[in-house]
């Protein structure tokens, strides 16, 4: 596998521990949380689909400002903290060297590279156009992981062939598919489907137990995420890295609805697999972090890509995002950007758009289990 970065891509760093000040604003927020996103759901989820637009936004507006009064931290506040962290916090292991082009064993580098990426309407229309194709396939074999969303194939022969032309070089890919999830728009009586996928390279990787798609007891988002546990392939096993990895698209025209329906969804997912303290929340948003960062869905909840980073390919909105316990998933290496597809396959706008609307983003995460020096006093006391 090309386990390889562009020279080009971004790379975010954050501290290893979290500033008290920060810390005591998220703390203080939790309860204010918990309240004004229920209170968006009920409103929002009480009017015709057409006028949830407005509504929502207002509600939003009002909220936000509540948050930065109750909690002091304003989002520009929080982009400061992003951009001028120090690069000397970026840890013991040295960053994947970009430039590289050849296969790097998983136990050389000490890290996987995570990602995600909406591929249009992904099927055979796209799998038919051969410049496009060999772009895509190009770009699944630089993840160890890759999250997809949006493959619309009522045939399921696309992942197959997707597989058989990524797997030409020697690589050993395979795919994890959910079921056909979405739902009935009332006013077209159209139904709107999709499945999410895990690529993975199983060299590098390997996945715990039957991924599955999590429980939506309230029936509030059309397309809940898709789980799958996956565990580096390292030695010893004991102290590879695992995590719990959560695909979602979210519906653009129910984001506040759907980010509340989140919490209730992911804190459902915890109990299905004890001992993991790492759950990871990947893909198309379709809000930027500063729209989503006051849904707790994770104690000291971290988004990889900042507001001003585009991930659509015109370049004008912020999408997607890899998101994550900062104190809990220190394996971290506090690297994550976007993969600009005009830039990195020399594409016009247009023909980048013919790969896809969104471009992939990136996290990097080491192979091997960090468990933070509280963490592990705090399983010290419940023994």
């Amino acid at each position: 596998m090309l386990a390889i970065l562009p020279q080009w891509c971004c790379d975010v760093r954050i501290p290893k521990d979290l500033e008290d000040r920060q810390i005591s604003r998220v703390n203080d927020s939790l309860h204010f949380n918990s309240i004004i996103p229920r209170m968006e759901a009920v409103i929002v989820n009480s009017l015709p689909r057409g006028h949830r637009h407005c509504v929502a936004l207002a509600i939003m507006i009002v909220s936000v400002c509540l948050f930065s009064v109750f909690c002091g931290c304003y989002p520009s506040d929080m982009d400061a903290n992003l951009d001028s962290t120090s690069a000397d916090n970026a840890g013991s292991i040295a960053p994947l060297d970009p430039s590289s082009g050849s296969h790097t064993p998983l136990v050389g580098r000490q890290a996987i590279i995570v990602g995600s990426f909406n591929i249009q309407t992904f099927g055979r229309g796209k799998m038919s156009k051969s410049e496009v194709v060999s772009v895509l396939v190009d770009i699944a074999r630089r993840f160890d992981i890759l999250a997809i969303q949006e493959l619309r194939d009522v045939q399921q022969e696309t992942i197959p062939e997707f597989l058989r032309l990524i797997n030409q070089n020697g690589s050993h890919y395979r795919a994890a598919i959910s079921q056909r999830i979405g739902y009935t728009d009332v006013a077209s009586n159209k139904r709107f489907e999709e499945q999410l996928v895990y690529l993975y390279d199983s060299d590098q990787v390997e996945i715990i137990g039957q991924p599955y798609v999590a429980q939506d007891r309230y029936a509030l988002m059309h397309r809940p995420p898709y789980v799958a546990h996956f565990r580096c392939r390292v030695d010893p096993r004991q102290q590879a890295f695992s995590c719990v990895l959560m695909n979602v698209h979210v519906d653009p025209d129910d984001t506040v609805a759907e980010f509340t329906a989140l919490q209730d969804i992911i804190h459902s997912i915890f109990p299905n697999h004890p001992g993991e303290d790492d759950f990871i929340l990947l893909g198309d948003m379709n809000a930027e972090a500063s729209k989503f960062s006051r849904f707790r869905w994770l104690t000291d909840q971290f988004a990889t890509i900042p507001p001003h980073w585009k991930t659509n390919t015109r370049q004008k909105e912020s999408y997607d995002n890899i998101t994550f316990d900062a104190r809990r998933t220190a394996e971290f290496l506090n690297q994550a950007g976007v993969m600009n597809l005009m830039q990195e396959y020399n594409l016009s706008r247009e023909a980048a758009i013919q790969v896809s609307d969104h471009m992939p983003i990136w996290a990097v995460f080491a192979s091997h289990e960090f468990v933070p020096a509280e963490l592990t006093q705090e399983q010290q006391l419940l023994r």
